[in-house]
């Protein structure tokens, strides 16, 4: 299922490339990248590819990839890029911004829970559910690039980067017999991170 969501999603990606690609002078192209991402937790690693349409010294583009930092998700984006320079090394910038779908389900968690009645007190065993609501994805960064005659080659980038997403859960309620009662926690992540990135663009 999740294969088949990120395809449905990368293959919509093409739609408004195709339509701008029918304007003059814009020259289709691609860009995949694999990332090093450290922040506040543990550092991971992300990769995505991009379909993009270039003229003179732009580049704007539409992508998708898979991001494993804290949690696992599908950055949905789009991206432009500007690049500096009239030889084969230039520098560039951008800036990247789109949806965050996060695609992380996490194993029940075992939980305990105090139930007493009458003369007769037990624990009873339950399981936790964490679950996940898409947020954002937002992006600035710098680099350079080894390009060819015919602007193909390698790219090395550093950049930082924002995902942000809700996690729910409910556990049972304390200091209760009823065990329909319930107690939700919510957590809002906004995760920042710098990230690292090689990439080849065609």
């Amino acid at each position: 299922m999740k294969k088949r969501l990120f395809l449905l999603l990368f293959c919509l990606n093409l739609i408004p490339l195709y339509m701008l690609a029918q304007l003059k002078g814009w020259k289709p192209g691609a860009i995949a990248e694999a990332g090093f991402v450290a922040g506040t937790a543990e550092p991971s690693y992300d990769w995505r590819s991009q379909f993009t349409l270039s003229k003179k010294q732009w580049s704007v583009g539409v992508g998708a990839g898979v991001d494993d930092y804290k949690f696992r998700s599908v950055p949905l984006v789009l991206q432009g890029r500007r690049y500096f320079g009239q030889r084969k090394l230039k520098l560039f910038a951008l800036a990247s911004g789109g949806l965050n779908i996060v695609t992380d389900k996490s194993e029940p968690q075992p939980n305990w829970w105090w139930m007493w009645g009458g003369t007769r007190n037990s624990i009873m065993p339950t399981s936790i559910i964490n679950h996940y609501q898409n947020g954002y994805y937002a992006e600035l960064g710098t680099g350079i690039a080894f390009l060819s005659k015919k602007q193909h080659g390698f790219t090395l980038g550093l950049s930082w980067s924002r995902k942000t997403t809700t996690e729910w859960y409910e556990t049972e309620a304390t200091m209760t017999s009823n065990p329909t009662d319930m107690d939700r926690t919510t957590n809002r992540y906004q995760l920042n991170r710098m990230v690292l990135r090689l990439g080849y663009k065609w």
